[in-house]
This record gives structure tokens, sequence and C-alpha cells, in this order.
């Protein structure tokens, strides 16, 4: 989450194919980007010579400004960008700048909540992205800062309420949200172990509800496929995941509703096709 700065780097963004370089403040040597929302805002972080740390920050156009900490956090990365500019990501704290799952609103950070506090250091938790109506998504800890596959669970933050979404029913694993649409449909991973570490991806719709595994949902392609995580939902309910074929090679999908007035609140997908 916050790596030692390893060489020099530096943002870009591609417009109709252009490529334009967004580097950080002169007193700042690298950047790196995570997301753009719809105004053009693009946010990441950016490595600060003085203080040895990345820093989040947000690029409005080619102006770069570092974003806030809170005390007792120095790191900090920007993960995601709401149409309204609110910004989601992770402050390191601590001695060990351990990752706490954040908001910015303007350069004003705030830590959010997580369901169980780590009681043996490590990272409480990430926020990787939110939506236009404020609900934040990520992942937190909820076993106690240890490196088992139970040690975080898929989180959202609704209006100051924080709720555990958990990994699959009767799966004792762990599981990350990664993106949520303007309908409040999440989508991410959960993994469990059977012999070996499995990792299918997940889809949770309403908030409190159970995830359901994207590999059910996507009829006789499941057959030829294998969804590990999904990584984006749009506002058509189109999402795009990672996976592997049956002989084992990467690809990357898009999954699309078949009847798109099933696009809603509360949506449980019945069909989709690959």
């Amino acid at each position: 989450m916050f790596p030692n700065r390893g060489g020099l780097f530096t943002a870009v963004v591609w417009s109709n194919g252009t490529p334009t370089l967004l580097p950080g403040p002169p007193q700042y040597e690298d950047s790196l980007a995570n997301a753009i929302n719809d105004a053009g805002q693009v946010v990441g972080q950016v490595f600060g010579s003085d203080s040895g740390f990345y820093e989040a920050a947000v690029w409005n156009g080619l102006t770069p400004m570092v974003l806030g900490v809170v005390p007792g956090c120095t790191a900090g990365v920007a993960l995601g960008i709401n149409g309204n500019g609110l910004i989601v990501g992770a402050l390191g704290c601590g001695k060990d700048s351990a990752a706490e799952p954040a908001v910015w609103h303007g350069t004003t950070a705030t830590l959010l909540p997580i369901p169980i506090k780590p009681t043996i250091g490590g990272p409480g938790g990430k926020a990787f992205a939110g939506n236009d109506l404020g609900l934040v998504v990520g992942s937190s800890n909820n076993a106690g800062g240890n490196n088992t596959p139970t040690a975080f669970n898929a989180t959202a933050w609704d209006n100051g309420v924080v709720t555990d979404l958990g990994p699959f029913p009767a799966k004792e694993g762990s599981s990350s949200a990664t993106a949520v649409n303007k309908q409040g449909i999440i989508v991410g991973k959960s993994t469990w172990v059977l012999q070996e570490l499995i990792t299918h991806a997940a889809l949770w719709s309403p908030i409190g509800s159970a995830p359901q595994d994207l590999n059910d949902l996507i009829g006789t392609a499941a057959a030829e496929f294998t969804l590990t995580e999904a990584t984006g939902i749009n506002n058509h309910c189109t999402i795009v995941a990672n996976g592997y074929s049956k002989t084992s090679a990467h690809e990357a999908f898009m999954l699309k509703l078949i009847d798109p007035a099933s696009c809603a609140n509360g949506l449980v997908v019945q069909k989709t096709e690959n």
C-alpha cells in the first residue's frame, strides 16, 4: 500500500489516445494515478522526498494537490473519486504505517470506522470506491490483524453506518468490495480455502444481503470460464471482471444484463452474458 520508492514514476492520463503526464508538485519526485471521475479529476499518490512517504493526491486538470492526513498518520493513497469529488483511499498510520480506510472532503481527511479493530497490529483496511450518493466500499480487518484468509471482509460505509458485507455463506473466508454503482450494487471478490486458496467474483445487493457468486449467474459460460474478481460496475450494471478459461489462460471479461430494465435498486442478477 505504501511501498518504498523504487524508481521514478510519473502518472499519465489519456484523452482520445493522447497521453499527458501528471507530475506531482516540485518537491515530489514520483506520481501514480489510480482513478478518474467524469469531470476529469484524477487521484493517486505522490512521493515526497522530504517526508520519505507516498502521500495521497488529486489533479484538477494538470494542477496537483497533496491531500491532508489526520494526527498519527503520515502516508496516504487515493484509490477512487466520485462525481462529486469525494475521494476515498487509505492512510498509513502508526509507526508501521498500517493502512486505515479514509475519505477526503476537499483536502481534509477522515478515517472511516471498521467493524473490528486489529488487536495485534496489522492494517485496518482500505476504501476503494464511492458512488455519487456517498456510499463507500472497500475492505476492513475482521480477525485481529492476522494473515489468515478470514482477516478481511468487504465493507460498506453509508452515511455513517458501517456494514460488514461478509464472504460467501457457509464458506469460511475473506472478501473485498472494489466498486459500486449509483444503484448501490457492489462488486468485488470472496476467497476461501478448499485444499487450496479459491477466489471468485462476488456481487452484493442490497447492502445487508449475502454475496452472490457471479459464476453462478453467467449460465452455460460457467463451464468455460471462472470469474475470480469483479473490478468495476457502471450505472447500466455492466460489470468488468478478471478470470481464467478452462485452459487456465487469464482473461478479462465484460458481463452485460440481458434485460437492462433489471438494473435497479436491490438487483438480484439472474441472467447475464459474457
